[in-house]
């Protein structure tokens, strides 16, 4: 187990590094529908990883099948103008269920009611990770 880490602010110029499974992909592209709050999860949030705990493939390595996943980066700033979108540090640690994670960062706010939010996720997501060789 590790130490308690602190939640920290993000600032603006940060990374978030997003996990998205291959369904989501098509010839390259990220499709909106990848851009969805975790269904168990009562307060709504995507999770991520920020950079600067994380690289691309420690967020892809969390994965329960890392090959099926690509990753993507996310400005912290630019997810901060998608509306009702805030990007809170969320550290998982002495959870029996997972494992620790500094890095772990919520992205707080509706997503699934509103196809304009995802789109607007879809223009700021680089495709930083692709889906590994078969």
């Amino acid at each position: 187990m590790s130490d308690r880490w602190p939640v920290e602010a993000i600032p603006n110029a940060d990374t978030l590094y997003v996990r998205v499974h291959r369904q989501w992909l098509r010839d390259g592209h990220v499709l909106p529908g990848c851009f969805q709050n975790r269904p168990d999860e009562a307060t709504g949030a995507t999770s991520s990883d920020w950079a600067k705990y994380a690289t691309p493939d420690e967020t892809r390595q969390r994965a329960r099948r890392p090959e099926m996943n690509a990753v993507v980066a996310l400005n912290v700033g630019r997810v901060r103008t998608i509306p009702e979108q805030r990007v809170i540090h969320s550290p998982v640690q002495f959870d029996p269920e997972l494992p620790d994670n500094r890095a772990h960062t919520d992205v707080a706010g509706p997503k699934e009611s509103d196809p304009d939010v995802r789109r607007l996720f879809v223009r700021i997501a680089t495709l930083v990770l692709a889906l590994p060789p078969a």
